[in-house]
């Protein structure tokens, strides 16, 4: 692969909804793609069409990010290649819903280690290369849940509330060394992100929800304009100045009326 003098993206969870759509506009502005996600089978389909469509070179990378070794492997790959990351999007992510006292804790470990453990660690990798180069982006998708206290989904806040935080916090770390982070906040997305214990006829319900192409495309636009928190969604976009103002309990008990709605009970 010839990748002198060319751009590169760090794309993870990238064979579907906002992570594929956010690889077709770096593609479309010339970046090399890197793009990881479990699946091999779907990683090369989404680079055959991303290389035939925008002329780019993409290097799939098949792994389980809730693996530290995973990270290590990727960051290896890619020194390997003399592929030097311009632009990290931290996306792969899972939920779980229901009470956290009857959750199953392997669904619970994992998705700390992919939505939390995994985005500090690619970052903790590749950002002293950006800050030595003194130019990089890094992009991590975090939601608007990272606002409130989630009842029925009290870890999955948490997790993307670290996020956001820990987004902001390095944004200003950074601020002065020519790198660049943002947070993507986005509410529901039309996308197939995989949240156990939804009821499945919720995964189809688009009333709601934003497009995968219109969260990628405020993420892209956010992080190319150094941001350091954009929301999708004009009526949604006010979400985190209500979850600020109103009282907490207010906030966590509306929630959970919400997140009740939405949980997947046998016999339900």
């Amino acid at each position: 692969m010839e990748n002198k003098g060319k751009k590169t993206a760090l794309i993870t969870g990238a064979s579907r909804g906002i992570g594929y759509e956010i690889a077709k506009l770096a593609a479309q502005n010339g970046y090399n793609l890197a793009i990881v996600s479990r699946s091999l089978e779907n990683l090369v389909s989404v680079k055959k069409k991303i290389e035939r469509e925008y002329g780019v070179n993409v290097e799939p990378i098949a792994g389980d990010l809730s693996y530290t070794e995973t990270a290590e492997r990727i960051f290896d790959r890619l020194s390997g290649a003399d592929m030097w990351v311009d632009l990290l999007v931290n996306n792969a992510g899972r939920g779980q819903m229901g009470e956290f006292i009857e959750t199953d804790w392997e669904v619970d470990r994992e998705m700390m280690r992919l939505n939390m453990d995994a985005v500090v660690y690619l970052t903790d990798l590749f950002l002293p290369q950006m800050i030595e180069r003194g130019q990089g982006k890094i992009l991590n998708v975090s939601s608007l849940a990272a606002f409130a206290p989630g009842p029925l989904m009290a870890l999955y806040y948490a997790t993307k509330a670290f996020v956001q935080n820990f987004s902001e916090g390095l944004a200003e770390e950074v601020a002065d060394k020519g790198a660049t982070v943002t947070a993507l906040s986005p509410g529901p997305v039309d996308t197939g992100f995989e949240i156990k214990g939804v009821k499945p006829s919720e995964n189809g319900n688009k009333s709601v929800r934003v497009s995968p192409e219109l969260a990628a495309k405020v993420g892209y636009n956010g992080v190319m304009s150094g941001k350091r928190v954009v929301v999708p969604g004009g009526a949604v976009s006010v979400a985190p100045q209500l979850a600020r103002l109103l009282p907490r309990r207010t906030v966590s008990s509306f929630i959970s009326w919400l997140n009740n709605r939405l949980l997947y009970r046998d016999g339900a």
